[in-house]
Order: C-alpha cells, then sequence, then structure tokens
C-alpha cells in the first residue's frame, strides 16, 4: 500500500517592503483665475460659499462640484480661452479625480485695502493637484521549506 506524499510547505517569513522619496510620481498642478465680472464666473464665485480664506477639496463628492461648476460655466457663455481651460480642467479633473492625493486648493483674492473701503473679492483662483503618490518595491522572502 502507497504512503500519500505530502506535499511541500513554504512559510513567508518575512517581507521588507521600500519607500523611497525620489519613486514619487511626478506632482502636477493646473492653476485658473475666474475674473469676478464674468458672469460664466459665478459658479465658482458660489463655490467659495462666502469663505474668506482658501478652501481645500479632496473628497470625490467635493471634487465633482468642480465638475458641476464647469458645466454650469460652459452654459453661462464662457467661449474663447476661457472655454479651452475649462475644458482642460474638467479633462485633467475626471482622469485624475480617483488617485490619491488629488486635490483642489480654491481661494478668494480680494481687492487692495483702501481707506474707508471694504475689500472686495475680485477673483477666485483654483488650483487643481494631482500625483506625489509614493511607488513602493515589495520584496518577499521565502525562508522555510
Amino acid at each position: 500500500e502507497a504512503t500519500p506524499v505530502e506535499a511541500p510547505t513554504w512559510l513567508l517569513k518575512a517581507n521588507v517592503t521600500v519607500f523611497r522619496h525620489a519613486d514619487r510620481t511626478p506632482k502636477q498642478k493646473l492653476k485658473f483665475s475666474f475674473p469676478i465680472g464674468e458672469r460664466w464666473t459665478q459658479p465658482f464665485v458660489r463655490l467659495l460659499n462666502g469663505e474668506k480664506e482658501e478652501i481645500i477639496l479632496r473628497e470625490r463628492s467635493q471634487l465633482n462640484l468642480i465638475a458641476s461648476a464647469v458645466e454650469e460655466a460652459k452654459g453661462l457663455g464662457a467661449d474663447g480661452d476661457d472655454l479651452a481651460k475649462l475644458t482642460q480642467l474638467n479633462n485633467a479633473l475626471f482622469s485624475k479625480i480617483d488617485f490619491p492625493g488629488t486635490k483642489a486648493q480654491l481661494k478668494p483674492v480680494y481687492s487692495k485695502k483702501q481707506p474707508g473701503q471694504m475689500r472686495r473679492l475680485t477673483k477666485p483662483t483654483l488650483v487643481f493637484k494631482w500625483g506625489g503618490e509614493v511607488s513602493a518595491i515589495t520584496v518577499a522572502l521565502k525562508c522555510i521549506h
């Protein structure tokens, strides 16, 4: 009678992961200004929601608000270079929205302070950033048979 042959088993004893700063993907960004006097820029003014300082949008739902503002701006008459920039923003947004580290910084830019006058919002600026993810090298070592 033949005895059953036992299959060899391997036991993973170590896992080494190396992170090097040099292995990051390049950080990239697009910057846009939305002059307050143009009708098509109003969706971006509304995105600021009255905030006086920079706001950062990181979540997918927040980034989708930018996509909605782009579509609304197109409907309000953005054309020429402005339309080209909005299309560029939309393309970057949709291709990078799920990447780690993708974010948008929306900040108000105000007029210079004049004596006796309130500063007024002249334009919101939007900086859309992505990249800078760390690439890891993982080495698994088989040690025991």
